[in-house]
């Protein structure tokens, strides 16, 4: 599920930003990558979603949190519910 080779595009960011270019990008080059240039847009947990990163073990994290897919979804807000009896809340919250 590849949208193709994202190295040229890599580089030109890290050009503009005067870091030494990549001879090739992974997936998780590509994260970090996304994580630096998109630090301060509050997107790293959806990025981190995407690539498959969030559930995985890292500092600061409760044991029994690694592993929880129930945190890849957002809770319903509870207005949202009371709204609309149709909706359920999303497992684990």
């Amino acid at each position: 599920a590849s949208g193709g080779d994202a190295t040229a595009l890599v580089n030109e960011l890290r050009t503009l930003r005067d870091a030494t270019p990549l001879g090739s990008v992974s997936e998780s080059d590509l994260l970090d990558e996304r994580g630096r240039e998109l630090y301060c847009e509050w997107w790293r947990r959806n990025d981190m979603i995407r690539f498959g990163q969030y559930t995985r073990q890292w500092e600061f994290k409760s044991d029994t949190e690694t592993g929880n897919a129930t945190r890849n979804l957002f809770p319903i807000p509870l207005p949202q519910l009371l709204a609309n009896p149709n909706l359920v809340q999303n497992p684990g919250y």
